[in-house]
């Protein structure tokens, strides 16, 4: 990333707005949650990154929580269009099971295309954000008062999921179960082939698009009625 101080904005250069100083801070702050862990950085470093006072991260982000979920949402919104599309019906489903396999591929194509951010919101343990109950993504408990930054992608992107084993359940594709279980066994499934993917990348794997295809389809055979 490229180093940009305030003093940048003088003569012959536009000055940011709002949002592009935001979206500065937040590449900056995500650069170094990836290299330096959560825990590590401090706001002061992600303000010498950004090329912005310390002061100023607080006109835009509460805290480092905020920068935190920040990306998060940012991971989940892009999480949740690909969602979007992969269920999308199509003209050649002949397989009413179809779009549940193409939102599994879609769900370990876009980990693996993020593999940083991947393994920064679901594979680490971000004391921060447990000390202050902040966990992104999780369904909220009944006292549960969302961070404003919480803009409830992440949730939205696991219901599209959730949404889609209901209806195939009550369509009577789907063996009979409750399918809120049944979503969290398919995102499980998904997520330790990612993650396996991402943590151990030099094990001689079976060519990729086999071995999700095989996980897809074994998956799909088991919940088939």
């Amino acid at each position: 990333m490229t180093r940009m101080t305030e003093g940048d904005e003088g003569a012959g250069r536009r000055r940011l707005s709002a949002d592009e100083r935001r979206s500065q801070i937040l590449a900056a702050a995500r650069q170094l949650f990836i290299q330096e862990g959560v825990d590590n950085t401090s706001m002061r470093r992600i303000a010498q990154l950004a090329g912005v006072t310390p002061t100023l991260i607080y006109h835009h982000f509460a805290d480092k929580a905020a920068l935190m979920l920040s990306v998060c949402q940012e991971f989940f919104f892009g999480l949740m269009q690909a969602s979007e599309e992969a269920r999308r019906p199509r003209p050649e489903d002949a397989d009413p099971l179809a779009p549940l396999g193409r939102l599994m591929a879609a769900y370990v194509r876009f980990g693996l295309e993020n593999p940083d951010v991947y393994r920064l919101v679901f594979m680490t343990r971000i004391a921060t954000l447990k000390r202050d109950g902040i966990i992104a993504g999780h369904r909220p408990r009944p006292d549960h008062q969302p961070h404003p930054e919480d803009k409830g992608f992440g949730i939205q992107s696991f219901g599209i999921l959730e949404g889609e084993i209901r209806r195939l359940t009550e369509a009577g594709a789907l063996r009979p179960n409750d399918p809120a279980a049944l979503a969290e066994m398919v995102w499980a499934t998904g997520h330790g082939l990612v993650s396996l993917l991402i943590t151990h990348g030099d094990f001689k794997w079976t060519p990729f698009d086999d071995l999700q295809r095989l996980a897809i389809d074994s998956l799909l055979r088991g919940i088939r009625r």
